[in-house]
């Protein structure tokens, strides 16, 4: 015999506000704070959308990480539909209440224990916001808030078409500037146009860590640097199988080089480098290594080529003097003398 448990007080006092829907509407204004994430989670659950809308529109706490609710897939599309309808109305408000809290939409697959604990723990609820807080003011006034709301995502570009509900979200977040931010992205379709549209459509100082797994040109890894060099805040960068086209100038191939290396002395916060099958490493090392900001923690490069000139570069650049880490495996050795 299986037996059920006990619902709580709080668990009834939920269900009996979606009993009618009008009434937790009207009641909102008035609602306690612990009882935000419960009565949320169960709107979320049984698409009780009308209640979804309006509870976004008065959500008590600076972030709602709905990511840890659902998943940016097709199924989840009119749930993320609801709930952007609800940011459109905080938007459209030119003067907000004094209750008016929620600076943060996150729709990354994270922070689920906050649905977990309890209610009421106001410090708990918005400790996600105080630790962004405090990471942002550990980096400058250069990426306080552009405006009063953000919405952060990660990232996977592929070569198939987006999701149908990341390809909503883009389509919202069109032409409002700096509203959208991602902290992790990966990077694995050659189509760079691609690639440009989306970069364009993100306030890249909030990116955190970069993922290239794909075979790009040299010519490609140029063209997309200068987005690599806005990314301010970007802590791994991790890069793999560029090639060189044949044929190719000496000059146009260190033209090439420079563009790509030179947007190193925006990463001030650069920790984790990874290159892996670069073709164009070989005696071009020094040129990498005298543009870092900071000195790194971690730097692995992997199946490349290395002459003499690279191994001396990196036991005298400052840059890597402070290393905790460092993989040279696969690496082939040439011109040594």
């Amino acid at each position: 015999m299986s037996f059920q448990a006990t619902p709580t007080l709080l668990h009834l006092a939920v269900r009996s506000l979606l009993r009618n829907e009008a009434l937790a509407v009207s009641g909102l204004q008035d609602l306690p704070v612990e009882l935000f994430p419960p009565l949320f989670k169960e709107a979320f659950t049984h698409k009780r959308f009308v209640v979804l809308k309006a509870m976004v529109q008065v959500w008590p706490f600076p972030c709602l990480p709905l990511g840890g609710l659902m998943k940016m897939k097709a199924s989840y599309l009119e749930t993320l539909q609801i709930i952007l309808d609800g940011i459109n109305i905080l938007l459209d408000q030119k003067v907000h209440p004094s209750s008016h809290k929620l600076r943060v939409l996150d729709l990354r697959a994270m922070h689920k224990d906050f649905w977990n604990v309890w209610a009421g723990d106001e410090a708990a609820a918005g400790s996600l916001e105080v630790k962004r807080k405090k990471k942002t003011q550990g980096r400058g006034a250069r990426v306080v808030a552009k405006q009063s709301l953000k919405v952060f995502i990660d990232m996977c570009l592929k070569p198939r078409a987006l999701d149908a509900c990341m390809s909503y979200l883009l389509l919202w977040v069109e032409g409002r500037t700096g509203l959208l931010g991602c902290k992790k992205l990966k990077i694995s379709t050659i189509a760079l146009r691609n690639i440009v549209k989306v970069l364009e459509m993100l306030d890249l100082d909030y990116m955190e860590e970069v993922e290239v797994c794909c075979t790009w040109k040299l010519s490609t890894l140029a063209s997309f640097a200068p987005y690599m060099g806005q990314m301010r805040s970007l802590r791994k960068f991790l890069l793999s199988h560029v090639c060189i086209p044949v044929p190719i100038s000496l000059e146009e191939k260190g033209k090439l080089i420079d563009q790509f290396t030179s947007q190193f002395h925006n990463l001030e916060y650069l920790r984790e480098l990874s290159l892996d099958s670069i073709s164009f490493l070989e005696g071009q090392l020094d040129r990498l290594l005298r543009c870092l900001k900071v000195p790194l923690e971690t730097l692995s490069i992997t199946d490349c080529q290395l002459s003499e000139s690279d191994l001396k570069s990196l036991t005298q650049c400052p840059g890597i003097r402070q290393l905790k880490h460092l993989d040279l495996s696969g690496v082939i050795l040439t011109n040594i003398n």
